[in-house]
């Protein structure tokens, strides 16, 4: 996270964790925000919270958006404005059956002009990298640019 906040001033403070469905954002976010793993279940609405970043001193609003298409795009609109970077996190371990959608989103997010405008950082998390036949972050690079 601390990457994300690197670089110029900015009034714009909102970390999104955001990705396609049952990528593991909760997982994540309830690991970051709680310190602990927990079971989680495909969310239905946004997850927020606040992230203390010890390199920087402070507290920074970190949220978690459903991956399914309708909210996702919905949320992204919401958040937006005040977000300063974003987490993408993939399924690593479902790629190949998920790349079409995966690069479709980002690619949305890429495009969209207020990425542009507020040049804001994207961290893709390659997730379940522990699971049997995960694809590694190198694949899932090479195959993300090939689509995109």
């Amino acid at each position: 996270i601390v990457l994300l906040l690197r670089g110029r001033k900015s009034k714009k403070r909102t970390i999104l964790l955001t990705g396609v469905s049952d990528a593991g954002k909760t997982a994540l976010f309830t690991k970051l925000i709680f310190g602990k793993e927990a079971v989680t279940y495909t969310s239905i609405k946004e997850n927020s919270g606040l992230y203390f970043v010890k390199a920087k001193g402070k507290d920074v609003p970190l949220v978690d958006i459903p991956g399914n298409e309708r909210q996702r795009l919905q949320l992204w609109e919401k958040f937006k404005e005040e977000t300063r970077g974003l987490i993408f996190v993939v399924d690593s371990s479902r790629f190949q059956k998920e790349v079409k959608e995966v690069a479709e989103f980002l690619y949305i997010l890429l495009t969209d002009p207020v990425v542009h405008r507020s040049k804001l950082r994207l961290l893709v998390v390659c997730n379940k990298q522990d699971v049997a036949l995960a694809k590694s972050a190198k694949v899932i690079q090479t195959q993300l640019e090939k689509e995109l």
